[in-house]
């Protein structure tokens, strides 16, 4: 959510769009939206110094580094979320960048508002605070360091519900949207542990999905098929994409738009030995894309384990329903087995709509 793109590859500012810095003073926005090294609220400050600090312990060439990524890397979402609100409402469009890369939801807790600044969510209460209050809505992207902590994945979702209700609590608004980002994905995995990994991941990603299902006025969109500029942070090319998609999503939910959704899955039967699936959709802007050799699917036991014999080898639009999906697999489906969307830490997937919104990864049990 701080944004990690390279800064050469940023939108350039628009006049419409603006951002409560981390020094605390309403500017025309320019990536870098977060600045922690200049941020007034201690905690966000503090913790970048800690952590350049420890840059500089493990080498002088990691301390460079971490000092270079200050000039060369930060581009985000945020301009290009701006931008698209205000194509779309005709006003501009005030930005509050609360964010702080590699912290988990327990680190975000209510329970330490009382810590003012000191806590990172006390500094953003204090954020919203200076900036002028009267908040339209909040944008999130964050849940990687709950996919790696034991124990942790499991709890997301509960968690998180609860501590969206306190923060709209806090703020006066018991309905103040909220869109959320699915986790993308990520190669920081060492090979003995890659499929644990990966199911802490789908939990943390199930979670997300299941959002606007569970709490009102929240939406979801995908991260999941765009590039990265690392093991784990989303290029620039990627994060302009998906500040696009939260407008979309968010300008929808009014309209209970959140977003593609799958409704329902049919299995078709087939004079062939091949098994053939149709996947229903809705909030689906004219069809699928590509047009044919849709990836990211697979199909799996009811433990979660890759299927041992039957494997997805095509997946397209209905031809007679491009909201629709054909799904194709060696045999049919054996009843209790799971069809899967983006399963695992680093999935390839590339289903989009005419509006460039995607298929979130999702789990089906047949």
């Amino acid at each position: 959510m701080d944004g990690i793109g390279l800064l050469s590859e940023a939108l350039q500012p628009d006049k419409r769009v603006f951002s409560f810095t981390s020094a605390g003073v309403w500017e025309t926005a320019t990536d870098p939206l977060v600045r922690h090294w200049e941020s007034f609220t201690r905690v966000n400050r503090l913790a970048h110094n800690e952590w350049l600090a420890a840059k500089k312990n493990q080498s002088l060439e990691q301390y460079e580094w971490a000092l270079k990524g200050q000039t060369a890397n930060g581009a985000g979402l945020g301009i290009s979320f701006g931008k698209a609100m205000a194509d779309a409402t005709g006003k501009p469009v005030g930005l509050i960048p609360a964010s702080h890369g590699g912290t988990s939801l327990t680190q975000w807790s209510y329970e330490d508002k009382a810590k003012g600044d000191e806590s990172l969510y006390g500094a953003l209460l204090e954020r919203v605070r200076r900036a002028g209050g009267n908040m339209r809505g909040i944008l999130w992207y964050q849940g990687e360091s709950d996919a790696g902590a034991v124990g942790a994945p499991d709890a997301y979702g509960k968690c998180f519900e609860r501590w969206l209700k306190e923060l709209r609590c806090d703020l006066g608004n018991p309905t103040l949207p909220l869109v959320a980002v699915q986790l993308g994905r990520c190669t920081l995995y060492e090979a003995g542990n890659k499929q644990e990994r990966g199911r802490n991941w789908d939990t943390v990603r199930r979670a997300q999905y299941e959002l606007p299902d569970t709490v009102p006025n929240t939406g979801v969109t995908s991260a999941i098929d765009l590039g990265l500029s690392d093991a784990i942070h989303l290029s620039a090319s990627a994060q302009i994409r998906l500040g696009k998609r939260m407008a979309r999503c968010i300008l929808g939910l009014d309209k209970n738009y959140s977003g593609p959704r799958v409704t329902g899955i049919e299995q078709i039967p087939s004079d062939t030995e091949v098994g053939i699936v149709r996947i229903k959709t809705k909030g689906v802007a004219e069809g699928w894309f590509p047009a044919d050799n849709i990836v990211g699917f697979g199909l799996y036991t009811a433990s979660g384990d890759e299927h041992p014999v039957n494997h997805v080898f095509n997946a397209a639009p209905d031809r007679t329903d491009p909201r629709s999906l054909i799904v194709k697999t060696n045999l049919p489906i054996g009843n209790g087995d799971i069809l899967g969307y983006g399963i695992g830490m680093s999935p390839s997937c590339n289903a989009v709509d005419k509006d460039d919104m995607p298929l979130c990864a999702f789990e089906w049990k047949l």
